[in-house]
C-alpha cells in the first residue's frame, strides 16, 4: 500500500504538463515509468490511473520482449510501455 502519493502526483503532473505542450505546441513527449524512479505499486498506480485501452502491441523479437499499451486517454495520452 503506498502511504505517500507525493511520487505518483509528480508524474501524472507530469504528463498532465506533457499534454498541455502538446496542446498549444504540438510537442511530444516520453516517459518510461520503469525509469522514474517509482517504487513498484507507484507505477501500479500511476498505470492503472491512465487505464489500458483496446489496443496492445507486443514485439517479441528481441532479447527482452516489449508491449505498448494505449490508454483509455489515448486521444489524450497516447501510449505507454
Amino acid at each position: 500500500m503506498i502511504e505517500n502519493y507525493n511520487n505518483v502526483r509528480a508524474v501524472l503532473n507530469e504528463l498532465r504538463q506533457a499534454l498541455k505542450q502538446l496542446r498549444e505546441t504540438g510537442a511530444t513527449y516520453s516517459i518510461y515509468i520503469e525509469k522514474t524512479g517509482l517504487a513498484e505499486e507507484e507505477q501500479v498506480e500511476v498505470l492503472e490511473t491512465l487505464g489500458r485501452g483496446h489496443i496492445t502491441i507486443t514485439f517479441n523479437e528481441t532479447d527482452q520482449p516489449v508491449e505498448w499499451y494505449e490508454s483509455q486517454f489515448f486521444w489524450h495520452l497516447g501510449w505507454y510501455l
